[in-house]
This record gives structure tokens, C-alpha cells and sequence, in this order.
């Protein structure tokens, strides 16, 4: 297994107590890994810092073999704060947050680089947040199930398959 890390506290964490092959670099370096493709890469919580989505993207789907897979997490917009109170969304926003994606929204842009989504899910569930119907009527566990058929958080994860070329 290689990986990459972009903290050096954390690589070096990750070689000497895990020991495991982890580089300390950013995935865009020119470089790094050059000509390498992987069956799973996973990103969390990190494409949203770029403000070159494209160049993100690509440089992802060149890290993928084909029938490879792509793990992602990152904030949505489909989600209690977005959805019913922007106000606090937008006060609270990340200033290093360029992009910001919807599952949907995600899952119909990787379709272009060439994957097929298989799985989407909210990473957590937050009742509380929600100042609209979901969070005033239904309990903890409705809330949940509807929130995992739909996709609905303010954060999520998926993981695409990338299709053979």
C-alpha cells in the first residue's frame, strides 16, 4: 500500500508507528508517483481547497485504474445548513473552500471524467441543524433514514467506480 500526506507530522506517523509506504507530498506535485495508478485512491477532505477543480479531477482520475475506485468526502451543500438556514451556512463558510458540491452535483461531474458513482452517504446526522420540516418533525431515526436514502448532510462520502476505457 503507498500513500500520500501532505502533513508531515502525520506521514512520518504513518511510516514509523504503522508502517506503512507514505510519502510526504501533495498529489498535484509533478512528480510524485509518476505514471503510477491505483485501484483505490481516496481524498477527504480535500478537493473543496483547490481552486483548480479540473486540474483536481484529472490528476485523480490518472491515480485511478480503470475498475479502480475513488473514495471522496467533503462538505455539501445538500445538506440541513445549506438547505434551511444559508445565513449561518455562509457566515461559517470556509474561506479556503473553493468549490462546493452537492452528491448530485459531484456524482454527475465524475461522470464526466469517466466513473459511475456506487455509493453515497451522509457522513453524519444532525437533527438539530435542520430548521425546516426534517428537523422539526421527525425523530432522530426517521431523520436518519430519510437523510441516508437522499443523501442528506452537511457532510457526505462516495465512492465511484472509474469505467474501462
Amino acid at each position: 500500500m503507498t500513500g500520500l500526506e501532505i502533513s508531515p507530522a502525520e506521514a512520518e506517523y504513518s511510516r514509523k508507528i504503522l508502517g506503512l509506504d507514505v510519502h510526504c507530498a501533495s498529489f498535484l506535485r509533478e512528480n510524485i508517483l509518476q505514471a503510477r495508478s491505483f485501484d483505490v485512491v481516496a481524498a477527504f477532505f480535500v478537493v473543496e481547497h483547490f481552486p483548480d477543480a479540473d486540474f483536481v479531477f484529472e490528476k485523480l482520475t490518472d491515480f485511478v485504474k480503470p475498475e479502480g475506485f475513488l473514495f471522496l468526502g467533503l462538505p455539501s451543500l445538500y445538506g440541513p445548513t445549506f438547505q434551511t438556514n444559508p445565513e449561518e451556512w455562509f457566515r461559517t463558510h470556509p474561506s479556503d473552500h473553493f468549490w462546493d458540491y452537492s452528491p448530485d452535483s459531484l456524482k454527475k461531474m465524475l461522470k464526466g471524467y469517466g466513473f459511475k458513482t456506487e455509493y453515497k452517504k451522509p457522513m453524519s446526522y444532525h437533527p438539530s441543524r435542520d430548521r425546516g420540516w426534517r428537523g422539526k418533525t421527525l425523530s432522530h431515526r426517521l431523520f436518519t433514514c430519510l437523510s441516508d436514502l437522499t443523501c442528506y448532510g452537511d457532510t457526505f462520502h462516495l465512492i465511484a467506480q472509474k469505467r474501462h476505457t
